[in-house]
């Protein structure tokens, strides 16, 4: 009787677990990425942010945002095992309505399985790439020119100082076109100069220029000022003093115009004839934390701040440590360099391309290093650019870790804060077609069809040698007379029980 009680009671207990498992997944949405066998589970935003960050994960909604056909399959995410790589689209939005935002590559931070992509370490890659130039508001640029006396030095390429070399570049019609675009009849633009003390104006009078002849005839008023590099006073005047000032107010058109701070320096903050690398610490603590509050502010009139230079870097390849860990003096001029002297000494042999880093990150925006007029036109229009729609996140990591499910988290900062978070699920025994190389280098999905142009005569193949197989061996049983053929013998009758 216990042979026949225990079987029932574990049938019951395999269908419990059964019934359970099946209540658990009906609980968990996944969404499959089509074209691939990798699924994801429905992307959550975070709450309580400036903006809200949508994750794209299904076709009606790229369709829904107006993205075109030939960038449908950038909408959706992808995995790629073979090269490592992810796509992740997304946009962003303030309150119910559609965000632009400009570039942010710096100002992106992805982690995997909550550990930071970390650029550059162990094969990792991040790249943020803007879909396409749209733009609620204009914009207004304020130009902030280191006017010290080392712009009045030659480049050491083209033989103009450097003054000159910025004149140039400012007056090429490709930055006009840039400052003046003609999708934003509202954007203006503000030229000022800096030593010591506050910047001053060009020209004398502080005003909004909104068309090119005034921008022309402005920029050709630039000079030398001579004096030191109050480089980190600068940019803490133009992103607190001057914003309140009833000439900004007016230039900002009651929000119309969005603030876009853009700082040329050609070396280092310098304050005095003794400054050395390590002084500059706690004085770029100071603008960062500064920058920090700046970046608390209402996010319509919240200034971004780009940082240009122009020269050669003092610490080539320097890359920002993640979080928002306080700059050391190392990490400014090298470990060799903290206590050398800049004035006649560091700035010869360069720029501080590292706290240019760090002002543009703290202050939503990017960090330039050029060269020539023709580089430190790219930087302008760099710095000048649009705002888009939406984005593109790409990563590249060991392929190792994209056998399994992972999540993927990303937040934006500086420009204002938002986050999302989504689930990725590759599939365990079936992979998609390893991606197609683009042209930049990355990969983009490949169509199943080619697989199956491939495998399938493969497959039929296979199926086919089966089959002639088994009919070979047939035919030589029957040749060879390995069949014996008779008369079936009856099987014997079974006793019947007692």
């Amino acid at each position: 009787m216990s042979r026949v009680v225990a079987l029932p009671a574990r049938l019951a207990s395999l269908l419990l677990l059964l019934a359970l498992t099946v209540a658990g997944c009906d609980s968990v949405v996944f969404v499959p990425i089509p074209g691939t066998t990798t699924r994801i589970k429905t992307p959550i935003a975070d709450g309580d942010k400036e903006y809200e960050m949508r994750i794209l994960s299904d076709r009606d909604q790229c369709v829904e945002l107006g993205i075109s056909p030939d960038d449908m399959h950038l909408c959706l995410p992808f995995v790629d095992r073979a090269s490592g790589e992810i796509r992740i689209a997304y946009h962003l939005l303030q309150g119910e309505s559609l965000a632009s935002l400009p570039a942010h590559q710096e100002l992106l931070d992805v982690q995997f399985q909550g550990t930071t992509i970390q650029q550059g370490k162990g094969g990792q890659e991040i790249k943020v790439i803007p879909h396409d130039p749209w733009s609620e508001s204009g914009t207004l640029y304020i130009l902030v020119i280191d006017g010290s006396g080392s712009m009045a030095e030659s480049d050491g390429r083209s033989g103009l100082t450097r003054m000159q070399v910025v004149k140039q570049a400012l007056r090429r019609q490709d930055v006009m076109d840039a400052f003046f675009s003609g999708d934003s009849a509202d954007n203006a633009v503000m030229l000022l100069q800096f030593t010591q003390g506050d910047p001053r104006p060009v020209g004398g009078t502080l005003e909004a220029l909104t068309n090119r002849r005034q921008y022309k005839a402005a920029v050709s008023q630039l000079e030398v000022l001579n004096g030191y590099t109050y480089l980190f006073d600068a940019v803490k005047y133009t992103t607190g003093p001057l914003l309140e000032t009833p000439e900004l107010k007016a230039a900002l058109a009651n929000g119309r115009r969005k603030p876009n701070v853009i700082v040329l320096t050609d070396g280092f903050n310098n304050q005095k004839a003794s400054d050395v690398c390590k002084d500059n610490v706690k004085r770029l603590e100071t603008l960062l934390e500064h920058l920090r509050t700046v970046r608390l502010g209402d996010i319509n009139t919240r200034p971004q701040v780009h940082t240009v230079g122009l020269g050669r870097p003092i610490r080539p390849g320097f890359e920002l440590p993640t979080g928002n860990q306080p700059p050391r003096a190392k990490d400014l001029c090298g470990r060799r360099n903290t206590d050398t002297r800049i004035d006649g000494d560091l700035e010869t042999r360069g720029i501080d391309n590292a706290s240019l880093h760090y002002i543009a990150r703290s202050g939503g925006g990017m960090a330039h290093i050029k060269r020539g007029k023709r580089e430190l036109a790219e930087a302008f229009r760099d710095a000048a650019s649009p705002r888009y729609k939406w984005f593109e996140a790409r990563v590249r990591i060991d392929p190792f870790y994209l056998r399994r499910s992972f999540k993927l988290r990303l937040s934006l900062i500086g420009v204002g804060t938002a986050g999302a978070e989504i689930e990725i699920f590759p599939s365990a025994w079936l992979d998609a077609p390893p991606g197609v190389k683009m042209e930049d280098g990355w990969h983009t999905e490949d169509t199943y069809l080619r697989t199956f142009v491939v495998v399938l005569p493969l497959f039929a193949l296979f199926v086919g040698l089966s089959y002639i197989g088994a009919a070979v061996n047939n035919t030589r049983r029957m040749v060879f007379g390995r069949v014996r053929r008779g008369r079936v013998q009856e099987p014997a009758e079974v006793p019947p029980e007692s």
